[in-house]
């Protein structure tokens, strides 16, 4: 399963925190509204190859600046957990930058 998130970066380290939409500054601004995948969900076996194709489409009236997001590889069959047992469950990502051209203006 695949899924898409926006993040802002922290302080001067720029460790992406994801945040919800409620916590965005600029909702209709977020990056994960711009993303299409070509692939919502697949299952791939050892050793496999899958491509997934990633289409950003940026609003004509996108904020100048940068925008962060991300894309979400959930891996749904390493969860398990039963009595006396511990469950893991990796998910794998990528970031995504999309710098708006334009002047930003900073108050």
């Amino acid at each position: 399963m695949t899924g898409t998130s926006d993040f802002e970066p922290t302080g001067n380290t720029g460790n992406p925190r994801f945040v919800r939409y409620s916590e965005l500054v600029h909702p209709d601004q977020q990056l994960s509204t711009w993303l299409s995948l070509s692939s919502t969900g697949f299952i791939i076996n050892a050793s496999e190859t899958k491509i997934v194709d990633v289409t950003i489409n940026v609003p004509v009236d996108a904020t100048p600046g940068g925008h962060y997001g991300a894309v979400f590889f959930k891996n749904n069959a390493a969860e398990s957990a039963s009595a006396g047992t511990v469950g893991i469950n990796i998910d794998y990502g990528i970031l995504i930058l999309v710098n708006v051209s334009g002047e930003v203006v900073t108050s």
